[in-house]
């Protein structure tokens, strides 16, 4: 879904600076909800997009401009970076430990940040294929083993609280 909390009225806003005079396309997944975007110019809405369909679109994207104010988790730039797609991502929250330095941060508060960060995702030293691909890897690795190391902790506080008390 397209939330006010993925910055979507910011995100429009950088890529009209960013992108002027560029053969670029806005193309936002999901479906807007509690907020109006409009196709237009080069901004359009793909609307809603089955899992298995995703990669479709990161494979084809330039890069996921995703500066999202406040997320969860940010799976978005594990799906990006597994197709080798470029990030520009929000220097908050979950979303940098995410993306670690595999992609471009920005203030999303900032619509220049964000622009900024629009023009050196998109700049060739960025998205070299090498060392792109490196980045993404490294940063999946990374992610992975943090997560093997949370689960093992979990399971192990899980067998340390459900034991029964000894006499």
């Amino acid at each position: 879904m397209i939330l006010p909390r993925k910055n979507t009225e910011r995100i429009i806003k950088a890529f009209d600076k960013a992108g002027s005079g560029r053969d670029l396309k806005l193309v936002f997944i999901g479906l807007p909800k509690y907020m109006k975007v409009v196709e237009g110019r080069n901004i359009r809405i793909a609307g809603h997009v089955k899992n298995n369909e995703l990669s479709i679109f990161y494979s084809g994207a330039k890069a996921l401009v995703y500066p999202s104010l406040y997320e969860g988790f940010g799976l978005p730039i594990l799906e990006a970076f597994s197709c080798e797609c470029p990030v520009i991502t929000s220097d908050i929250s979950s979303l940098v430990e995410v993306a670690g330095d595999a992609a471009v941060l920005v203030d999303p508060y900032d619509i220049n940040s964000i622009a900024d960060g629009i023009e050196a995702g998109l700049k060739p030293k960025f998205v070299d294929p090498i060392e792109a691909a490196t980045n993404y890897m490294n940063q999946m690795e990374r992610f992975i083993a943090l997560n093997k190391n949370l689960q093992e902790g979990m399971d192990q506080g899980y067998v340390r609280h459900t034991k029964e008390p000894e006499d």
